[in-house]
């Protein structure tokens, strides 16, 4: 029953993530490129957009607390950048209840990638569809229930961003059942299944050749239902989680030793939307 609540629940907050897609990709908004480099990562994490009820709220609350430079780029939808360099947006939704940073996926080709999805227990909840300068792309719901998006940009992936306070690291797949759903991100990102040895512990993860792409997790727990997780570099992890407190968010896990060193910690934007933050040794 628990696990069918948690799907039923993945369910509403699928529609209201591409409810927000869908006003950003509106004719009244330019969905802005996320790289010129002309360079492609397929299976790696691109690029994340935040899906906010207020995208002004929001814009004021992360670039606060991470020192981003968010910046109006059409109605609806504002370009986050960090030291010059686009890092991801922030998208407006009409629903209120529900707010999440939705990664991007990079895919040899969108098609294909939604077909190889929905043939394997998948939700197509958006597209496939061109979205302007940004490419084509689609959002998914993963077998567990866990949303992400797929895109081939028309101009090309941004590059592997610097690992310093302000910019994202690592993402994750929190899943019902790593092992099982292992098999689905290989067939529709191209990745394949690698394991390591972090504290002690064996780590799944998915390969994009022989470069690291995310991260699979078994969920903390059934009151956690199935989703993608953001990592953030900070200087202060502990200081980080204050702050937002101080802005109106919530520290949903407070800093802790994080595996294979350094400390990490849980927050939440005050309309929901998580990051873990990462300090380093």
């Amino acid at each position: 029953m628990t696990r069918l609540k948690s799907l039923s629940r993945r369910s509403m907050i699928g529609l209201t993530l591409a409810a927000g897609l869908l006003a950003a990709c509106s004719a009244d908004v330019e969905m802005p490129a996320i790289s010129s480099s002309g360079d492609y990562r397929p299976g790696q994490v691109v690029w994340r957009d935040l899906i906010t009820p207020d995208v002004a709220g929001a814009s004021e609350f992360y670039g606060q607390l991470f020192g981003w430079d968010i910046r109006v780029a059409g109605d609806g939808y504002s370009l986050i950048l960090k030291d010059g360099i686009a890092i991801g947006g922030i998208a407006n939704s009409d629903a209120t209840d529900d707010n999440y940073w939705l990664p991007l996926v990079s895919v040899n080709n969108v098609d294909g990638a939604v077909a190889r999805a929905t043939g394997n227990g998948a939700t197509a909840l958006l597209g496939p569809e061109d979205l302007g300068a940004r490419g084509r792309g689609a959002l998914l719901r993963d077998p567990d229930g866990a949303t992400f998006g797929v895109v081939r940009s028309a101009t090309g992936d941004p590059a592997d961003l610097p690992e310093k306070p302000g910019f994202w690291g690592w993402s994750e797949v929190w899943s019902l059942d790593k092992t099982a759903v292992a098999p689905f991100y290989a067939m529709v990102t191209g990745t394949v299944p690698a394991t390591r040895q972090i504290g002690g512990v064996s780590y799944l993860h998915m390969k994009s050749g022989d470069t690291p792409a995310f991260g699979l997790v078994d969920r903390p727990s059934e009151a956690v239902p199935a989703t993608w997780v953001n990592y953030v570099h900070v200087a202060d992890a502990a200081a980080t989680a204050a702050r937002a407190l101080e802005l109106g968010g919530r520290v949903l896990a407070e800093p802790t030793d994080g595996p294979g060193g350094g400390t990490v910690a849980v927050i939440a934007d005050k309309w929901g939307g998580g990051v873990i933050l990462r300090q380093e040794k």
